[in-house]
């Protein structure tokens, strides 16, 4: 278990951040590894064994996306995640990110809320509303 917030853990296609139990960033630094299923696999599997067998809250971080997710790893990304995630904001910071988000919200089914913000602070707050309301 973590002992102090916030907390960096890295990864080979970006880094997590605890910033309070079962709240989280996963900053996206390379989407070139992005590309195939067995470069995202490991991250996936950092990322969820970091929740310690809890849901979390998780700010998705985007603004570095620069490139196209293939369909097969979207669909796996979403696919693993989803189980974990009590709600999942998105960060976009340029077009094409946002244009990638959005086809990744509008074209996928989820049980847990989601959201595309171009505000860190504004995607942060709506999520802890939601963790709040919550318990």
């Amino acid at each position: 278990m973590i002992d102090s917030y916030p907390k960096n853990i890295n990864t080979p296609v970006g880094y997590i951040t605890y910033l309070e139990p079962r709240f989280l960033i996963l900053k996206i630094e390379n989407s070139v590894n992005f590309q195939t299923i067995e470069t995202v696999a490991p991250m996936l599997d950092k990322l969820i064994e970091q929740f310690y067998g809890s849901s979390v809250w998780l700010l998705n971080d985007f603004r570095e996306l620069r490139i196209n997710l293939p369909k097969r790893v979207r669909e796996y990304i979403l696919r693993t995640l989803a189980p974990h995630l009590e709600a999942s904001a998105f960060l976009v910071g340029t077009s094409f990110s946002k244009i990638l988000v959005n086809i990744i919200l509008n074209f996928s089914k989820s049980k847990h809320p989601r959201k595309l913000f171009n505000d860190q602070e504004m995607a942060l707050a709506w999520l802890r509303k939601l963790k709040e309301n919550k318990f």
